[in-house]
């Protein structure tokens, strides 16, 4: 495999783990917006409350409700056939390369 193969081939690996890395914390984002927007609307629910009773059984609500069970590792990555954002392989490998110089600089002590 010659040079432009290999880098071909690198290039394609770092755009498709980028893509799967956005397309994650997208989706975390879009969960994070989604419970702020649901726990805003449980408050000034909470503000017309007549009662203390009233009160504690929304907050337990609440809390039952943004409490999970158990915690699952996210999920990287979307299904097969899902779009993903178009990216710049060039913009892929300069973020690579500064991933790696980070890399380098801390296994080397440097700072700078």
């Amino acid at each position: 495999m010659d040079e432009e193969n290999r880098q071909e081939v690198l290039d394609a690996e770092y755009t498709k783990n980028l893509e799967v890395l956005v397309k994650a914390r997208t989706d975390q984002l879009i969960q994070a917006v989604s419970d702020n927007e649901q726990l805003l609307a449980l408050l000034k629910q909470l503000q017309c409350m007549k009662s203390l009773e009233q009160v504690r059984d929304a907050i337990n609500t609440v809390i039952r409700k943004f409490a999970p069970a158990e915690t699952q590792p996210p999920k990287f990555g979307g299904e097969a056939g899902e779009s993903v954002p178009e990216v710049d392989p060039d913009d892929l490998k300069a973020i690579w390369r500064i991933g790696k110089d980070d890399e380098a600089s801390l296994q080397t002590g440097s700072e700078c």
